[in-house]
């Protein structure tokens, strides 16, 4: 994990098709991306960000308190129930 926080310049590369996810701590908060091509929903795909085989740790965050997510990040499937037929190419 990485913790990027407004005081400092750090930024972070993901290449494509790495999966990826962030939380905030404030409640107030600006995410700037740079694509590499142009957003489309067919060639994303999400699973559950508690997904135990994944085994996730998110640093600070409190293991009694649900956090808040986006309606994209809702009731999404554990990594293993998605088909790899599925999953987007990437070039």
């Amino acid at each position: 994990s990485v913790v990027l926080a407004e005081d400092d310049t750090k930024k972070l590369f993901i290449p494509a098709g790495f999966a990826h996810g962030f939380y905030t701590l404030g409640e107030e908060n600006y995410l700037i991306i740079k694509l590499s091509a142009l957003h489309e929903d067919a060639c994303s795909q999400t699973f559950a960000w508690d997904d135990e085989e994944v085994a996730i740790d998110w640093p600070f965050l409190n293991k009694t308190v649900e956090p808040i997510l986006s309606p994209d990040d809702r009731d999404k499937p554990l990594l293993s129930e998605i088909a790899v037929s599925s999953l987007p190419k990437y070039k």
